[in-house]
Parts: C-alpha cells; structure tokens; sequence
C-alpha cells in the first residue's frame, strides 16, 4: 500500500513539472540547471513529507 502511493505521489510530482521539451531549450543555461535541481530536489522531499506523515498517523 504505501509503496504503491509513494509511487503516485511521484508520477504526479513528475507530471507537473512536465513543461515540454521545446520550452527547456528556450530557457538559458543557468534556468535550465535551477530547473533541473528542483526536479531532482522535489521527489525526495515529497518522499520525506509523506514517510513522515505515514509514521505519525501508525503511532
């Protein structure tokens, strides 16, 4: 159960940051590179917030 909504937490995380490939080449390099960290920041994060709540709401 929690993998299975750990995994749609991030398919829906990746889905909103779909933005298209033809926007991402318009960006400049340094929007590219925040854009890109916020991607790779957001699915741990999102991760972390739902382990967390999940724990408190088993105790």
């Amino acid at each position: 159960m929690l993998v299975k909504s750990l995994h749609q937490i991030e398919v829906k995380a990746r889905a909103s940051l779909d933005i298209g490939y033809d926007n991402i080449c318009k960006m400049s390099s340094l929007h590219r590179h925040r854009f890109q960290l916020e991607n790779d920041l957001l699915i741990p994060m999102l991760l972390k917030i739902y382990s967390t709540s999940f724990y408190h709401h088993q105790n």
